[in-house]
C-alpha cells in the first residue's frame, strides 16, 4: 500500500507544474478502472477516490451528433443511385478507418509524484477546467471525463470526439484538425497553449505559480514571439553568409566554337583545384551555419 500522506503539504508550496498532453487513442476499461486486471501503477485502496464525471455511451452520441447529416448523405447516394455507398453505421465506418479515429483523449495533470496539491484541490482544479474545456471548444464532444487519484499524481482523462462541418459529402463528419482549425487554431500547438494557459489560469486562481519542469526556460506561450525570434535568426544566418569572406578563384577563360558559337571554359589543373577548394569552403561554412541555427 502506498503511502498517501508522504505528499508535500500545500502550506509549503508556492508553485506546482502542469501538463496537457493528448493521444488519438484512449482506453475505457482503464478510464472507468473496468479492467479485469488491476494496473501495476493504480493503488486499489484508492480508487474510491476517482471520480467519474462524465461516461457516455459513444454510439449513441455519434447517432446525436452525426445521425442527422449521414441520413441526408445516404439518401443523396440512393437519389444518385449508388446504395452501395450508404454509410449504415457511422461509428463502425470510422473505426475501421485507418485514417480516422473515433475519438481521442487528453491527460491533465497538476503536480508530479514530489510535488503535488491535496487531491481535493487539484480535483477541483481539473473540474473547472473540464468545464472551461467544453465552453471553450465547442466542436470537441466530451464523451468521457475520468479524475484518477488512485495513481502517483491526480490527473483527469477527457475523451473527446472532434466534430467537423463540410460543404460536400458527408457534412458533418470526424476531423480533429479540421474541427481545430474550424475554432480559429491554426495548428495542434495553438491549440495545446491556450488549453495550458486555460489550466495555468486555474493554478492561479487558487493561489500558486506555475512551476515549469526540465528546463530552464520558461514555456513561451506567445507562438508569434517565437516566431519573430526565429526569423531573426535566419536573417542573422543570410546576412553572415552573404558577407562571407571567400578564397580567391580564378577568372575562367572562355572559348567560343567558331561554328556552332558555343561557349566552354578551359581550365588548368590548378584552377580546377583552387575552385574545388573554394566549394569545400563554402559548404563547410554553411554547414556550421545551420548547426548554430539549430542551437539557437
Amino acid at each position: 500500500m502506498r503511502n498517501w500522506n508522504r505528499k508535500t503539504s500545500s502550506s509549503k508550496l508556492s508553485s506546482v507544474s502542469i501538463s496537457f498532453s493528448t493521444a488519438a487513442k484512449g482506453n475505457f476499461n482503464h478510464n472507468r478502472r473496468t479492467n479485469s486486471k488491476v494496473p501495476e501503477n493504480v493503488d486499489p485502496t484508492r480508487t474510491a477516490f476517482n471520480k467519474i464525471l462524465i461516461d457516455k455511451d459513444i454510439r449513441q452520441v455519434y447517432k446525436e451528433v452525426f445521425g442527422e447529416a449521414l441520413a441526408e448523405y445516404n439518401a443523396n447516394q440512393v437519389a444518385k443511385k449508388h446504395p452501395e455507398r450508404q454509410k449504415k453505421d457511422y461509428y463502425s465506418a470510422v473505426c475501421h478507418d485507418k485514417k480516422t479515429e473515433p475519438f481521442r483523449e487528453a491527460v491533465v495533470q497538476i503536480g508530479n509524484k514530489d510535488k503535488q496539491l491535496p487531491r481535493w484541490e487539484s480535483n477541483d482544479i481539473l473540474q473547472k477546467f473540464l468545464k472551461r474545456f467544453q465552453e471553450n471548444n465547442p466542436q470537441l464532444m466530451v464523451v468521457g471525463a475520468y479524475i484518477h487519484n488512485d495513481e502517483a499524481t491526480p490527473h483527469m482523462h477527457i475523451v473527446y470526439v472532434p466534430v467537423a462541418t463540410y460543404s460536400k459529402g458527408l457534412k458533418t463528419r470526424v476531423s480533429n484538425d479540421k474541427a481545430l482549425k474550424q475554432m480559429g487554431y491554426k495548428t495542434w500547438n495553438d491549440w495545446k497553449d491556450s488549453q495550458m494557459a486555460c489550466l495555468e489560469n486555474l493554478v492561479r486562481e487558487k493561489g500558486y505559480d506555475r512551476e515549469y519542469m526540465h528546463n530552464t526556460n520558461k514555456h513561451e506561450p506567445d507562438v508569434q514571439k517565437f516566431k519573430r525570434v526565429q526569423k531573426e535568426v535566419e536573417r542573422l544566418a543570410n546576412a553572415k553568409l552573404e558577407n562571407m569572406e571567400l578564397p580567391s578563384i580564378p577568372e575562367p577563360k572562355i572559348q567560343v566554337n567558331p561554328i556552332n558559337k558555343s561557349e566552354s571554359v578551359k581550365l588548368s589543373k590548378i584552377e580546377f583545384e583552387q575552385i574545388k577548394q573554394v566549394m569545400n569552403y563554402q559548404q563547410t561554412q554553411i554547414t556550421s551555419l545551420e548547426a548554430q541555427k539549430s542551437v539557437l
